[in-house]
């Protein structure tokens, strides 16, 4: 949970669990390396629901709750600079880097539901709504070649699938994963032939 959201729980023999303390202090971005040992800080603790790093790993976009609603910054790393990604009243989440770092799209609930929308990072132009669909939509990757994002909607019928829009012509999109399980997280391999998902398919 994220802001005042208590973390709290009860088993069913009436044992209480919940957690100390308080995250308005915020959380620590932090360098490591492949073993494990720390290499350094990202800027100072702030609110973070999520972050992303840009493909030269310069730039960190953070999710982070506001006064008014939910936005993305961009944080450039060398700098310690901020600066406000999105501006709208609404809930702005699930940021990802195009693979030349000019873009991010995200998921927005300003239309009164999570549709898909783009903006160039040099905070040029509008957000531009790269789709609209019945269901709730979150982006999960960008492929290596450019061509498509890979995003999880959610139906009444199949729950959560896997769903590809190709960001050429007509930009249509294209279930890639539709089960009776929930399949979310789509990650393109490096070489675009492979995606690495989550599923409940044997659990859990």
């Amino acid at each position: 949970p994220y802001g005042n959201t208590p973390a709290v729980s009860v088993s069913e023999s009436g044992v209480l669990v919940y957690q100390t303390g308080s995250n308005l202090a915020g959380q620590q971005l932090t360098w490591y390396d492949r073993g494990g040992k720390m290499l350094a800080k990202v800027g100072t603790p702030r609110r973070l629901i999520e972050f992303a790093l840009s493909p030269d790993e310069k730039t960190v976009a953070e999710v982070r709750p506001g006064a008014t609603g939910i936005d993305i910054w961009l944080y450039e790393v060398a700098r310690g600079a901020d600066t406000r990604f999105t501006v709208d009243a609404a809930q702005d989440l699930t940021p990802v880097w195009s693979p030349d770092g000019r873009r991010v799209a995200f998921a927005s609930d300003r239309g009164g539901q999570l549709d898909l929308y783009l903006k160039d990072t040099t905070g040029s132009g509008q957000d531009e709504l790269l789709l609209r669909s019945p269901g709730l939509k979150v982006v999960s990757d960008w492929s290596r070649d450019g061509r498509y994002v890979i995003y999880t909607e959610t139906s009444g019928k199949t729950r959560q699938d896997l769903w590809a829009l190709t960001l050429e012509g007509e930009r249509k999109p294209a279930p890639f994963l539709q089960t009776e399980f929930n399949e979310s997280q789509g990650t393109f391999s490096p070489d675009g032939r492979w995606v690495a998902y989550a599923s409940d398919e044997s659990g859990p």
